[in-house]
């Protein structure tokens, strides 16, 4: 953690939690990472929440087919949920490299 924490109100922390607990999940269920890296920094104008996995990836391309419309569910659904409360959600992952995924959260609205 970088940075001088800031306090939100109920509802965005809890939402911030749901977001993070199906990110952790997510990892133990799908990625087979043997490392996870998390940093949470707040800046003047924003809380930046990264996390990024050594595990197995995927392509991220198949998150917006509709050949599958289930796979990636839990991703869209925190991506939502991010924006429910002003965030903006971003994964990035290569297939055999690992995932990151960024949460930016504007500290005013």
């Amino acid at each position: 953690v970088q940075g001088q924490p800031v306090k939100f109100d109920s509802q965005k922390e809890l939402i911030l939690f749901r977001i993070f607990q199906e990110l952790i999940n997510n990892i133990i269920k799908h990625a087979a990472a043997k490392k996870v890296d998390i940093r949470i920094v707040f800046t003047e104008e924003f809380l930046n929440i990264t996390v990024i996995d050594n595990g197995k990836g995927f392509d991220t391309t198949q998150l917006n087919s509709s050949d599958n419309p289930t796979f990636g569910l839990g991703l869209r659904n925190m991506q939502n949920r991010a924006r429910l409360i002003g965030a903006v959600f971003s994964i990035t992952s290569i297939p055999k490299s690992g995932t990151t995924i960024n949460i930016q959260l504007p500290l005013s609205v």
